[in-house]
């Protein structure tokens, strides 16, 4: 007969410390994040190609990014 006891151990004890391996991982990675090179973001008026005025026109070396999406004359119905 299988030694249940022995089963249940040897199982818990691994999945116990892959749950830990894992932790400590997400722990590395959120200390990555958390020290990583926060980026500028620069908001432009709505359907204007001008930046806002707190932005420096000068550093900005691709032109604005124009909003694209669905409004409700060009959406289509999808049954």
């Amino acid at each position: 007969m299988a030694d249940y006891k022995q089963m249940y151990a040897k199982l818990f004890n691994k999945v116990t410390d892959v749950i830990e391996e894992l932790q400590e991982v997400q722990r590395q990675a959120e200390n990555m994040y958390i020290e990583s090179y926060e980026p500028e973001i620069v908001l432009f008026n709505k359907g204007n190609d001008t930046a806002d005025s707190s932005c420096d026109k000068q550093k900005r070396k691709s032109p604005p990014f124009k909003s694209v999406g669905f409004t409700s004359g060009n959406r289509q119905k999808h049954k």
